[in-house]
């Protein structure tokens, strides 16, 4: 197998690469996750010229990544906020006692409010799911 990088770039996620190869006469584009543990002519190739230090790639910018990972945070932030959802919109669900109710409450207001921590979204401090809803 005859393989040549064309164009190799980081992605913002910073554990993947977007590469344009050339394979056997063919281009084609490949994300070779940095973390695989894949065995295949591809992944070794690759990881030979990253060991090597031979594949030149363009680094994200300071800005995508950093969008990047605060997408990553909201999503899982609007994920946990879903989740409680029902224990407002079900008058048959275990939150139930006026205490109950605050601690949720409180824990969606400290969900929501994760955007404005100090630090977001590198150092993020999760709130506690309260009691109420723990599993």
């Amino acid at each position: 197998m005859n393989i040549t990088v064309n164009k190799a770039r980081m992605l913002a996620n910073c554990e993947q690469l977007g590469l344009s190869l050339t394979i056997d006469g063919e281009t084609i584009e490949y994300i070779f996750d940095i973390h695989s543990n894949e065995d295949s002519e591809i992944q070794n190739y690759i990881r030979t010229l990253l060991s090597e230090n031979e594949l030149n790639y363009e680094r994200p910018s300071e800005e995508s990544v950093y969008e990047y990972k605060a997408f990553e945070i909201r999503d899982k932030r609007d994920m946990l906020l879903s989740e409680t959802d029902k224990y407002f919109t079900i008058s048959d669900m275990p939150a139930k006692k006026n205490e109950d109710l605050e601690s949720l409450k409180e824990y969606r207001q400290a969900l929501r409010d994760i955007p404005q921590q100090e630090g977001f979204p590198e150092n993020v401090v999760w709130p506690d799911k309260p009691a109420c809803i723990r599993k």
